[in-house]
């Protein structure tokens, strides 16, 4: 952003700026420098995370005119100015400028943290379980399953259906059909970004016993600017005996319609969701 300070000087006379960036990157130093009418001034640009693009410009008038652009990093510009010697420091010298916006974002997706989540969920007494993570923006975070492991006890063909989802801003919770017969072990990834992420729907969606598809009705989307996270799905007091009515797909019909699918139609199921955005 190309900001602007103008002053008007009379006589002929030498100062010097300095201007200090705060939110502050990297260290430098620059000069820039006019002479009009034998009037010289001088600039010194002495800061960390420093604006760029300085020009200055003496008017008919005999108006000082300095711009410059603001470093994205940087909240406040500060100017003070001192005749015949530079400002030994900030307080050294007369005030001129002080003006404070905030911090432009970088471009693009800015990624914030990864939270890792290990469930364990028992043999013959978990069928819901909550894990704790660290508080999340959930307008700027997504989950990723890496997948979960089933060890089944004497009946090795009861392997039951299982769904993971953000559940709240602080908890990730998992659900499975059953919990007699095998123990779960799951992993899940949390990811926040700090920006770059427009939104994030969430949720479950119920496809019931006839069913073999259904339309989800959410909130307009950049249909070049998306993916959908299926988050498995789960049927209460049954095991993948027929797997063909558990082979949900989720697409994109168009900009606020999700359509969900399967090949069987024999039992109620439900599945979790996310459709993330980006900016």
């Amino acid at each position: 952003m190309e900001k602007k300070w103008q002053k008007k000087e009379k006589g002929k006379r030498r100062f010097c700026l300095v201007i200090i960036a705060l939110m502050l990157v990297c260290c430098f130093s620059t000069m820039a420098s006019a002479e009009n009418g034998g009037d010289n001034f001088d600039i010194t640009v002495n800061a960390l995370g420093a604006p760029s693009s300085f020009s200055l410009a003496l008017t008919p008038d005999a108006d000082v005119q300095l711009t410059w652009v603001k470093n994205v990093a940087a909240d406040t510009t500060y100017i003070r100015r001192k005749p015949d010697s530079y400002p030994a420091n900030r307080a050294d010298g007369d005030f001129v400028y002080n003006f404070t916006t905030p911090a432009e974002p970088a471009a693009g997706a800015q990624l914030k943290s990864i939270q890792t989540v290990n469930f364990h969920l028992d043999q013959n007494v978990d069928t819901v379980k909550d894990m704790p993570i660290n508080a999340v923006d959930l307008n700027k975070t997504y989950l990723i399953c890496a997948g979960a492991k089933q060890n089944a006890g004497t009946e090795t063909m009861w392997m039951w259906t299982w769904n993971v989802k953000i559940l709240n801003d602080t908890t990730v919770r998992v659900y499975r059909s059953r919990g007699d017969y095998s123990t779960l072990d799951l992993t899940a990834h949390v990811v926040e970004f700090e920006s770059g992420i427009k939104s994030v729907q969430r949720g479950d969606f119920t496809l019931n016993a006839g069913e073999s598809s259904g339309i989800l009705t959410i909130n307009p989307i950049d249909t070049n600017k998306y993916f959908i996270n299926n988050l498995g799905m789960r049927r209460g007091n049954d095991y993948l005996r027929y797997a063909s009515n558990y082979d949900v797909r989720i697409t994109l019909e168009n900009s606020t319609a999700v359509k969900f699918e399967r090949s069987g139609t024999t039992y109620q199921i439900i599945t979790s969701y996310e459709i993330v955005e980006f900016e």
